[in-house]
């Protein structure tokens, strides 16, 4: 058992007996680069290795945890850094200065296939029918 579904379980656990639900989130890979933080989770399977985990847990919900904050509310800096990102990019919402290069050339929207194919065995429990698989990697 990894540690996200040790803890999963445990909320699931200690909230049904009260009636609670529960929501479990589930991200891609994660770095961030700038002057004032700079680390990286080096996981490349992390996306898919959680969803088969809640694949097969079940919550009441799953969220994808995407973006950190708001580009649309003037905060650009704390999003365009950081490559969790799964949706298009909004280069009009500002990018700050030193993001350029991290973001720029790197599609994440394939990580939408990703999640659509296990967002399908999720709801229906099945492995949905693939006619022509997508390219994801370069």
């Amino acid at each position: 058992m990894d540690i996200p579904e040790k803890y999963d379980n445990a909320y699931i656990q200690t909230g049904k007996p009260k009636g609670k639900i529960y929501m479990a989130s589930v991200s891609p890979c994660f770095y961030t680069h700038f002057p004032y933080k700079n680390w990286v989770y080096p996981d490349l399977t992390l996306l898919v290795r959680r969803w088969q985990e809640l694949v097969k847990l079940q919550p009441d919900l799953i969220e994808i945890i995407s973006w950190n904050g708001s580009p649309f509310e003037g905060k650009a800096d704390i999003d365009w850094g950081e490559s969790h990102y799964i949706g298009a990019q909004h280069p009009e919402a500002g990018i700050p200065a030193g993001a350029e290069k991290w973001i720029t050339g790197f599609d994440h929207t394939p990580w939408q296939d990703i999640c659509k194919y296990f967002i399908q065995i999720y709801k229906y429990g099945k492995t949905p029918d693939i006619e022509v698989p997508p390219c994801l990697l370069p």
